[in-house]
């Protein structure tokens, strides 16, 4: 997940590093979104999430906690445009919204995270059809 991260740190970097000449993003440009900062037992904001824009479009998002799904459709996001949810951790402040994500899929998802251990279940584990009825 680090990798991940560290990835996607690189990407958007640049775009940071350069004056803001406007608030919205171009057709070509990068941008990352933040849903949620919060803590996990709330303050009124919703807790971890993060999108990256990739050509206007909703393309990647990091965590998926409590409020970031309905800040992912005021932004203006489509499910349908997202090719990658990245988990960091199975915390609840950080994957309880991962449901709502996953359900109904329009398209291919690549859902990428922890490989489990006794307390959380893996990815693999988590995705398997049977397991989401």
């Amino acid at each position: 997940m680090k990798n991940i991260l560290f990835l996607v740190t690189l990407i958007v970097s640049p775009v940071f590093a350069q004056a803001e000449e406007a608030n919205n993003c171009g057709a070509n440009d990068f941008a990352l979104q933040i849903l949620g900062s919060g803590g996990p037992f709330g303050n009124g904001s919703a807790s971890a999430g993060y999108l990256l824009w990739v050509g206007g479009q909703s393309r990647i998002m990091i965590d998926a906690d409590g409020g970031t799904f309905a800040h992912f459709h005021e932004a203006g996001a489509n499910i349908a445009d997202l090719q990658l949810l990245a988990i960091s951790h199975f915390h609840p402040d950080h994957s309880a919204e991962l449901p709502a994500l996953l359900w109904p899929q329009n398209g291919p998802l690549t859902v990428v995270g922890p490989s489990g251990d006794k307390a959380f279940p893996s990815i693999p584990l988590l995705l398997k059809p049977e397991s989401l009825r």
